[in-house]
């Protein structure tokens, strides 16, 4: 899977869900939405400390208005946030603003909705409705939020609505309600443009986002706070520096936040983070000010929690360069001067924190046998993937592409080699973690080929260590070079050399949402040759179908091609399982593409309908192109706007994860060759693993033959039947078990010619993996 963080350490907050912060204040029961998992609180929020110890506790400096001298200059200099006492003495609003207060004065709002704020995207909360919210009702029913967003299943203890919140900026300074109850005060009132109102349900809030100065009144409720400092570039942060560019939004959350899609709780683990998080907690009659570019977020503690505040007009906006000399001071470099674009430089990033490096190092190390092992790549992988699948299953998900999509990887890299030229190839994998997808791929190129693992996390010392360290046991230290850099600092490195770069292999594995961007910019940046070939993981897992639309419809690629399969170390091989949120269901799949170039490459439009009717699976109708009609069990053309007689469309324009599929537990299958034949795969040795076993009986064998003639490789399945091996689907293929002194070589006459297997790659129980090809083509 993909080499990043993200699905490890969903696994691994499942597993710690029993025994961090199930009790949650005010609310009952257990503390997650739909998509996400169980919130860990922080104990400071679960119990609310007396108020001298709170203020103690409180990152942020607490002080009394009284003690504050109110001017223009002192607003001007706000540097740092404030917690203020004293302030809100003359406001109402604590006693009068009450549901049936929030149900009248929501009505006299225009354009208010209800906003999910997806940390795990940090995309626009006012349009990410389609990826973030399982609710018909955020657009509409606002005026019901609290007793809709307090609603939990009778039966699971869940909350029925995802993390959203009310969220309304568009109030005049000066509006009557405001003016009634929470006058703007007059320490401030000078100092203040506009108002704003915040309802929270419990465990809501905002995902990490930055503006202007501002100020946020605590009315009812408590609520607490997470800010970070304009950090510095320099020092390894990569959101937008430009103030002129308009984006808010683009923090790099770590795993917590995303897999609960809250940030109450957070504990940072990269230590930037943790080094300049300010946690404090609010309570009612409270005001936190927020100084210009503080980075800040924030998690309601109580069912009914309402804020208002607003915007200052003294923030650096107001004054022309300020802003920038402001993020200068904080060791921005002066944003130069560039026409607007709609690539969004700070989305292409890859990024979650070291979790227990070090720890898996170790246990591949106990299976390699000491620091100066040289076992070798193929060891090294089944040493690593032993230890995921029996010590660490749970924490390997996501740190690696493991052992079914692994092999594939390999073949499919493999079977282009055979297409190049001869001489060595250079490629890329941006998200490269701990290097293992990177190695499969090196491993298949040529002598004295040169891979780039784009990995900012290898600055850490732990991943860093790891990875030296699996460098130097598979012999790839002079392959494997990594760079510890962004995506997109990468891809303007590569692009702005003296001399012309092409990547022949570029494997896309970091943030999911960033696939299509990512590529866009390799495109853009003209890094691909004619032939070069794409390859990405998690896409079925993730459903990135955007990536996926690309590839298919934008002209520029050939031989497109889509396998079906499951998520590495997954005891439950891709089926349902037991488990909730994204791991209830985790079938997985690899995308690989050949590109072409403007003009040069193909359309993958679906096939009629015809066509799709033969296919009678889920899995194999998705790969070849068309739509799967999950009520009906039917295959039919994937097009847009297209749907089923009754239920849902599975396919390219929706969710791509099939309930039930025919591809076997350690198996994939992708779309048919010219023979025509379908593309399949099976690696008993991760079959044998987990709840859905392979059946034991007719030894089944999966035969890569290569066919001298075409220098293609086609993958088949073989049956037993009397003793004798029976070729099955190879064109002109007949064969029978040629029984030598180790039993393991086969013989076949293909079109005429004789082949025979030259490497048993596994064999295990009733199961075997058998390569075939000519006695001149051994190396394969």
């Amino acid at each position: 899977m993909a080499t990043s963080w993200h699905v490890a350490s969903l696994i691994f907050l499942a597993v710690v869900r029993s025994c961090l912060g199930n009790l949650q204040r005010g609310a009952g029961g257990p503390g997650w939405r739909p998509g996400a998992e169980t919130i860990s609180f922080r104990d400071e929020e679960l119990n609310i400390r007396p108020t001298a110890e709170r203020h103690a506790a409180c990152g942020f400096e607490v002080v009394d208005a009284k003690n504050v001298k109110w001017t223009r200059e002192f607003m001007e200099n706000l540097s740092a946030p404030l917690l203020v006492t004293g302030l809100l003495d003359s406001w109402t609003a604590a006693k009068k603003w009450n549901k049936k207060w929030v149900k009248k004065v929501l009505k006299t709002f225009e354009d208010i909705r209800i906003h999910p704020w997806n940390v795990s995207n940090s995309t626009d909360h006012m349009s990410d409705m389609n990826t973030v919210s399982s609710s018909p009702t955020a657009l509409k029913d606002v005026v019901n939020y609290f007793d809709l967003w307090n609603k939990k299943d009778d039966k699971t203890g869940a909350y029925l609505e995802p993390n959203a919140i009310v969220h309304y900026t568009k109030i005049n300074a000066n509006d009557p309600e405001f003016e009634k109850h929470a006058k703007t005060p007059k320490e401030i009132e000078a100092f203040v443009s506009q108002r704003q109102l915040a309802l929270n349900a419990f465990g809501t809030g905002h995902g990490i986002h930055r503006h202007y100065a501002a100020w946020q009144a605590q009315v009812v409720g408590y609520k607490s706070w997470y800010l970070f400092p304009p950090l510095p570039k320099p020092e390894g942060t990569f959101w937008e520096t430009d103030p002129d560019a308009g984006s808010h939004l683009g923090f790099p959350h770590e795993e917590q936040p995303i897999l609960q899609n809250s940030i109450c709780g957070y504990r940072p683990l990269r230590k930037l983070y943790k080094d300049n998080v300010q946690f404090c907690v609010q309570a009612p009659g409270e005001v936190v000010l927020i100084p210009d570019f503080y980075w800040h977020s924030t998690c309601s503690l109580d069912n009914f929690s309402i804020g208002a505040g607003g915007f200052f007009n003294t923030s650096c906006k107001y004054k022309e360069g300020e802003c920038a000399d402001l993020l200068k001071s904080h060791g921005y470099p002066r944003p130069p001067k560039k026409k607007a674009s709609n690539v969004r430089p700070d989305r292409v990033v890859t990024g979650h924190g070291a979790f227990g490096a070090i720890p898996l190092r170790d246990g591949v190390l106990r299976r390699v046998g000491s620091m100066e092992a040289r076992p070798g790549v193929d060891a090294f992988f089944r040493a690593f993937d032993d230890h995921c699948w029996t010590e660490n299953k749970e924490f390997c998900m996501g740190m690696a592409i493991g052992d079914v999509k692994g092999p594939l990887l390999e073949e499919v890299v493999a079977e282009w080699v055979l297409t190049q030229p001869a001489g060595p190839l250079k490629g890329a994998e941006f998200g490269s973690l701990l290097g293992y997808s990177a190695m499969r791929i090196a491993k298949r190129l040529p002598a004295s080929s040169i891979f780039y693992a784009v990995e900012p996390r290898y600055k850490e010392d732990e991943v860093k260590e790891a990875v030296d360290n699996f460098l130097v046991w598979t012999d790839m230290t002079d392959t494997i070079q990594y760079k510890a850099s962004l995506s997109f600092e990468v891809i303007d490195e590569f692009k702005n050399q003296p001399e012309p770069m092409k990547l022949d292999v570029v494997s896309i594995d970091h943030l999911k949402d960033d696939y299509m961007n990512c590529l866009k910019q390799v495109v853009a940046a003209d890094l691909l040759r004619n032939g070069s070939l794409v390859l990405a993981d998690n896409i079925i897992l993730f459903s990135i179908i955007d990536l996926l639309q690309y590839l298919r419809f934008s002209g520029l690629f050939t031989d497109y091609r889509l396998y079906y399969s499951e998520a590495e170390y997954d005891e439950y091989h891709g089926k349902p399982s037991p488990r909730g949120g994204l791991m209830q269901l985790m079938p997985d799949g690899l995308v690989t593409a050949i590109y072409a170039g403007p003009g040069k490459g193909q359309v993958f439009n679906s096939p009629n309908a015809a066509e799709c009717a033969a296919f009678k699976d889920c899995g194999t109708c998705l790969s070849n192109l068309c739509g799967w009609c999950v009520q009906d069990r039917s295959c039919v053309p994937d097009v847009q706007g297209g749907s089923c007689r009754q239920g849902p469309r599975l396919g390219v324009f929706g969710d791509m994860k099939c309930v039930e599929s025919a591809v076997p537990p350690g198996g994939w299958i992708g779309p048919q060759n010219a023979a025509p034949h379908l593309r399949r795969g099976f690696i008993p040795d991760a079959a044998r693993h987990g709840q859905s076993a392979m059946p034991q009986g007719d030894r089944q064998v999966t035969i890569i033959l290569q066919n001298d003639m075409k220098s293609v490789m086609q993958v088949f399945f073989m049956s037993q039947a009397d003793g004798e091996i029976l070729v099955d689907e190879i064109p002109g293929g007949e064969g029978r078990r040629h029984r030598s002194e180790d039993g393991n070589q086969f013989r076949f006459k293909v079109d005429g010619k004789e082949v025979h297997s030259h490497t048993v790659v596994a064999a295990r129980g009733n199961d075997q993996i058998v390569r075939v090809g000519r006695p001149e083509h051994s190396e394969l």
